[in-house]
């Protein structure tokens, strides 16, 4: 009997409440994905995961800079985050880099485009206006 993919990413979140071990729970989903020929439903599972985790209050961001991001900026971009979530118990900020911005900053909240204020995005809009 096929487990219906809600089910999948609530069992998901509820395991990930419980184990410390998110590589481990990983490589479990990623198993049974590909031993169920599922492969194709990561993406939109990883949604309703995301979706399931903010119910219960935990939001995940990334932000994405293409220079270090100072602490200061750091903490101004996390009260940004909690005055647009207001059910916000807990806020991961995942923080990466990507030299291709060429500067500026992109932030998402789940899957949605919350900040783009990135030099490629304004170069890219100004192209547009231009052509």
């Amino acid at each position: 009997m096929k487990v219906g993919r809600l089910k999948i990413a609530k069992l998901m979140v509820d395991e990930l409440e419980q184990s410390q071990d998110s590589a481990l729970l990983a490589k479990k989903l990623a198993a049974y994905l590909l031993d169920s020929n599922r492969v194709n439903e990561l993406e939109p599972l990883l949604r309703d995961m995301i979706y399931y985790r903010q119910q219960k209050g935990v939001v995940e961001a990334t932000l994405t800079t293409a220079h270090p991001f100072n602490p200061a900026s750091k903490s101004l971009i996390l009260t940004m985050i909690r005055s647009n979530s207001t059910n916000a118990k807990k806020i991961i900020l995942n923080q990466k880099m990507d030299k291709s911005l060429l500067g500026g900053l992109n932030l998402m909240i789940g899957s949605e485009d919350l900040v783009d204020l990135t030099i490629r995005t304004k170069l890219n809009r100004f192209k547009q206006l231009t052509t």
